[in-house]
């Protein structure tokens, strides 16, 4: 069960290693008074006065952890941020296409840079 609480305090508890990696335990109280302890990579990322939501993993032992807001695989626009990759094999074809077509036919370059970068992509994703 999901629960929100404003934090008002917390202190380091000690470390944990799980799977190999190694964590730093913190003591965190929250305005109702209750007392969780939770898991962070290094230092303590949230602010006393910061209203967060978290999840009880272990009653018993006071185990909770943070809900991460979810991150968004759109832009503001509603399309996908394009990878690295693509964002380099665009610029790379529409580079080619300024010096083969610019001078001539400048209307040119971005239809045969989309058929270029299509072209590309097929060969990339079928290897």
């Amino acid at each position: 069960m999901n629960k929100t609480g404003k934090i008002v305090a917390y202190q380091p508890n000690g470390q944990a290693e799980i799977k190999g990696i190694q964590y730093n335990r913190f003591l965190v109280t929250f305005a109702d008074g209750q007392q969780w302890k939770f898991l962070a990579k290094g230092e303590f990322k949230k602010k006393i006065g910061e209203t967060v939501e978290y999840k009880v993993s272990n009653e018993e032992y006071k185990n909770a952890s943070f809900i991460a807001e979810p991150r968004s695989n759109f832009n503001n626009n509603g399309s996908r941020p394009a990878s690295t990759n693509d964002s380099i094999l665009l610029q790379v074809c529409y580079k080619e296409n300024m010096q083969a077509f610019a001078k001539e036919n400048k209307d040119s370059v971005m239809s045969e840079t989309e058929k270029d970068f299509i072209a590309l992509k097929q060969i990339l994703n079928n290897l």
